[in-house]
């Protein structure tokens, strides 16, 4: 139903359709000029111009529906096929280099404009069997989902204040006074794009964490890799592998997007309207947000957006509000599948599933957290979306089930796919 077209990607594709996109593709307003401007740093017209030839830093905006529209035209199919076996041999030339999607294309604006949705597939799947190394976790149509596991991590019952002490004793596993856990980073490869969701505790965690770039190298991906980062929240076990040890960018290509809330309450306005108290409880977060953040908003590869936006054909950005003020989830739609990136909508499987009202002390706002959970979980439970989790233990991926007053959380299996 759904298959992305070509965005500004060089190791992905021709030369000539990277021209013919770049002067299509604008770059998301408000977010990445405010935090540009906050850091004192402006683009001359000679970086802008660097910045689109290059084509490492494009967004996908909503002028790109009637980019998609106008490629999806009518189309001259006896051209298409005389392109398409211009394009077979070349590719059968690059056969065994990195990225079957490099210059030695001979393409054009006309061939990428008649391009079917099925060829367009096979370009995905093309690119996805060059690069991956393991089996994914699940497969969103033709789009592969790899959990990263940065780490294990444990749930102190104290986290819960507001829960009923007798009945969190109850639950399994019974008699412990922690539940399981574990930080969960995903990688979402749709063959044009390599998109992480979320980035770990980097050097911010315990000696248990900070493992999430060894998961992705150990699939088949480098940092470099990675054009999209979509941040889900500015807490630190979801920013701070964003940077190195020595606070420098990881990932070097990579847009960072978050919500523009969550960026106001973490760094332009940092923790606004909150009570001297929380202020004081929250000042190491917002240290580590900032600390994060920064470096790439001071690179230009920073952007916030509103919720409700699509970043492109089959992923779109669902308030998720309440942990944080800006706290996002991420749908994924393709064929006839569908995910969400649930983030920190729920945190501890063995008790906040049977118990879906507790809260835990890390919400900014517990009420909103847990009406977010319960509007979030009534839609899901027992249809066929799969929850992409960040505290389950690993990988975190499953169905979420109805189980009595509460739910129950089924772990799907991972999936097997060819590789050439």
């Amino acid at each position: 139903m759904l298959n992305l077209r070509p965005n500004l990607r060089p190791n992905s594709l021709p030369t000539h359709a990277l021209s013919l996109l770049a002067s299509a593709t604008l770059l998301a307003s408000l977010p990445a000029q405010a935090m540009h401007h906050e850091s004192g740093e402006s683009m001359s017209p000679e970086e802008h111009a660097a910045m689109m030839k290059d084509g490492m830093k494009s967004g996908m905006d909503h002028d790109m529906h009637e980019m998609h529209k106008k490629m999806h035209g009518d189309k001259d199919h006896a051209a298409m096929e005389a392109h398409m076996k211009d394009m077979k041999g070349n590719m059968d030339h690059a056969k065994g280099m990195k990225g079957s999607m490099k210059t030695g294309m001979k393409a054009d604006s006309a061939m990428i404009a008649n391009l079917t949705d099925e060829q367009i597939k096979a370009m995905n799947v093309a690119q996805l069997s060059d690069k991956s190394k393991a089996a994914p976790h699940y497969m969103i149509g033709d789009w592969a989902v790899f959990s990263l596991t940065d780490g294990s991590n444990q749930f102190g019952l104290e986290l819960f204040p507001e829960a009923d002490k007798s009945e969190l004793q109850k639950l399994p596993p019974e008699g412990q006074d922690t539940a399981p856990g574990s930080v969960n980073g995903f990688l979402l490869d749709t063959g044009l794009h390599q998109i992480l969701f979320d980035t770990g505790y980097g050097s911010c965690g315990s000696d248990s964490t900070g493992n999430l770039p060894q998961a992705l190298m150990d699939s088949g991906y480098a940092p470099e890799d990675i054009d999209m980062i979509m941040i889900t929240h500015a807490h630190a076990d979801h920013v701070c592998g964003l940077i190195t040890d020595e606070g420098e960018p990881l990932y070097p290509k990579a847009t960072v997007y978050l919500t523009e809330p969550e960026y106001d309450f973490w760094v332009k306005h940092p923790l606004k309207g909150l009570s001297a108290n929380k202020k004081e409880g929250l000042s190491g977060f917002q240290k580590f947000a900032e600390k994060s953040l920064m470096p790439y908003a001071l690179d230009n590869r920073l952007e916030g957006f509103k919720p409700g936006r699509e970043f492109l054909p089959g992923i779109t950005a669902l308030k998720a509000a309440g942990h944080t003020p800006g706290h996002s989830a991420y749908e994924i739609q393709n064929g006839n599948d569908s995910a969400i990136v649930i983030g920190d909508v729920v945190h501890a499987e063995a008790i906040q599933l049977p118990l879906p009202k507790t809260t835990i002390a890390y919400d900014v706002t517990p009420e909103e957290a847990m009406a977010t959970r319960l509007e979030l979980f009534g839609k899901v439970a027992g249809d066929d979306t799969v929850l992409l989790t960040a505290h389950f233990p690993a990988p975190g991926v499953g169905l979420l089930k109805k189980s009595g007053e509460g739910f129950m959380f089924e772990t799907v299996p991972a999936v097997s796919v060819p590789m050439k």
